[in-house]
């Protein structure tokens, strides 16, 4: 039985056939008897072991839906490589089209031949798997900001999970890759092979129309990480340089000790000789920044006139340099005083209009209340983003109490090249006043940066997926060029003897393969505008999604492959067209 709080967590083993459902009923009539009527609206329940670290409503350290998508971003790379082998396969098919014909004339069976490719197949997994365990190392230390704590290289041999899903990966790969290709080698006719009679009347292979399919899904695929990555690192930048309502350049927090003999004075002294600081533009001592990762609320209650409104409002605190020093401005009324007690509060735009009041103005003088007596709203605030922009803006009060003032905020001149020396002196300060205590710091922008940590490794991830993803999609292509212009030569040949400049040869090679690219980027695009979009709608506030955004990404997938399609058709077209005609 988990709560938010990891600090207090209870654990309860069920006894066998005992369904969770019953004892959830059983804590709440418990909890119903032995509790106060506000704590009533609680709802008390269990929680699987197995969820504690997956589960984020209850500090779970672990996304799910994260994990999910390294999942299936796994699974389309290993498609795109079973594809790109396949494609491959049958784009040589007609070069082991003899070695087949020949075998089948001197007895083989087909069963012997498929185990044959398929053994080639298991042989090269095999050794792409040695290849990959052997990197492992490199790659762990290249994405150890993705690495849990704890996770070494020695778990892959260690644990006998690891080891049994590597090779039952090996010959779900070996059978993804080479079961198509060995079935397709194999139905060639000897008299048809020996006889140079693969091709169909039409000019092209039998499993033409299978190559293309395929280069078009591998691009779909590249297609979609590209779009994916554009989009994601805007929505980081969008999210970074948003205005949230407040100062965060150049301030930085950092918690005081309690003094618990004499809570004021230490924390007061240190504030007083920070403000002597050169350097230092403004200090306030107060409770957290105006933006965090988590939240503080309380209930609030508004009765007046017939209305009894009850919501949870987040909390800020501080002193009355509070609001000065972020920049967080009053549409209505006055700051709030400075004392030992809380006399009276300031709230949010949102919190203004959920108590009823369309003008903020209007809130000004009327009293809510915080668990305590009620107390007046003396100002109101313009509303400001406290926490990721996940999270819409909440109903917020500020209060000023001195007791509540365990953080120090101060906002630095906003010149870098002054800051080492503030901090030089901030910390001469502290060890003046606090010897036995370390100094320890953070930059606002930080902390908020870090907010979304876990899209910026998103965005690295899709990063190395796209490029891995147009290099595979890409050997494809390289594949199937090869190909075709092997198929092609003696028509090359001949166009050059009556006329064809290399422009044309090329163009001509190149338009059959700039069509499927155009094909892969008009199926790509919906695939991810509704992925993308889903992935934007986790956020409360997002950048749009530009058309500009699907042209970039379409037309630095075609240059890319354009750039192979030249080189190899190019290629082809200088060759000497009196090689190309000769006769075998």
């Amino acid at each position: 039985m988990g709560g938010a709080n990891p600090n207090s967590q209870t654990f309860v083993k069920l006894l066998p056939n005992t369904a969770a459902a019953t004892i959830n009923k059983q804590l709440t009539a418990i909890f119903k008897e032995h509790t106060t009527a506000d704590d009533k609206k609680t709802i008390y329940h269990l929680q699987p072991l197995s969820d504690i670290h997956t589960n984020v409503d209850f500090d779970g350290k672990v996304n799910e839906t994260t994990i999910r998508n390294l999942i299936w971003l796994a699974i389309f790379l290993l498609i795109l490589g079973a594809i790109n082998f396949i494609n491959l396969s049958t784009a040589h098919a007609a070069e082991r089209a003899k070695e087949v014909g020949i075998r089948k004339t001197f007895g083989s069976k087909k069963s012997q031949l498929i185990f044959q490719f398929l053994s080639e197949t298991f042989l090269l997994t095999i050794f792409t798997a040695i290849i990959s365990i052997a990197i492992t190392p490199l790659l762990l230390n290249a994405f150890s900001g993705f690495i849990p704590d704890g996770l070494k290289f020695t778990y892959v041999f260690s644990e006998p999970i690891v080891l049994g899903f590597l090779l039952l990966l090996i010959v779900v790969v070996s059978l993804t890759a080479g079961i198509y290709p060995a079935f397709i080698l194999t139905k060639f006719k000897p008299v048809s092979v020996l006889k140079n009679s693969v091709v169909t009347k039409s000019g092209t292979t039998r499993t033409a129309w299978l190559r293309k399919t395929l280069v078009v899904f591998q691009f779909i695929i590249a297609q979609v990480f590209i779009i994916g990555v554009f989009v994601v690192d805007k929505q980081i930048h969008f999210a970074l340089e948003k205005n949230m309502g407040f100062r965060k350049e150049a301030i930085i927090n950092f918690n005081v000790p309690i003094d618990f003999k004499n809570p004021n004075s230490k924390k007061h002294v240190l504030k007083e000789e920070l403000q002597k600081i050169p350097e230092i533009q403004n200090v306030s001592l107060g409770g957290l920044s105006p933006a965090i990762n988590g939240r503080i609320a309380t209930g609030v209650e508004f009765k007046e006139k017939g209305k009894d409104i009850k919501l949870d409002a987040d909390l800020r605190n501080g002193d009355t340099s509070f609001l000065g020093l972020y920049n967080l401005k009053l549409i209505a009324g006055r700051n709030s005083s400075y004392s030992d007690t809380i006399k009276e509060f300031l709230i949010n735009q949102t919190l203004a209009k959920q108590l009823g009041f369309a003008n903020p103005a209007d809130a000004i003088n009327h009293s809510i209340s915080i668990g305590g007596p009620s107390l007046p709203i003396v100002g109101v605030m313009q509303d400001f983003n406290l926490a990721s922009l996940r999270t819409a803006i909440n109903p917020t009060i500020y209060f000023a109490d001195m007791k509540y003032g365990l953080v120090m905020h101060v906002a630095l001149q906003k010149n870098p090249a002054t800051w080492q020396t503030a901090i030089k002196k901030m910390q001469d300060a502290w060890e003046n006043i606090y010897p036995d205590t370390d100094f320890n710091y953070t930059f606002l922008d930080k902390t908020i940066s870090d907010f979304y940590q876990e899209d910026i490794q998103l965005s690295t991830l899709l990063t190395w997926s796209a490029i891995i993803a147009i290099l595979i999609s890409c050997l494809g292509l390289l594949g199937l060029v090869i190909f075709m212009t092997n198929n092609r030569v003696k028509e090359i040949g001949i166009r050059k003897v009556l006329g064809a400049s290399v422009r044309q040869i090329i163009t001509l090679l190149s338009m059959d393969f700039i069509k499927l690219l155009l094909i892969a980027f008009v199926i790509a695009i919906p695939i991810a505008w509704w992925q993308t979009h889903n992935w934007l709608q986790n956020f409360a506030y997002h950048t749009a999604l530009n058309w500009w955004i699907f042209l970039l990404s379409g037309l630095l997938m075609i240059i890319i492959a354009i750039t192979i399609l030249c080189f190899l058709a190019g290629k082809a077209a200088i060759a000497n067209p009196v090689k190309s005609l000769r006769m075998e």
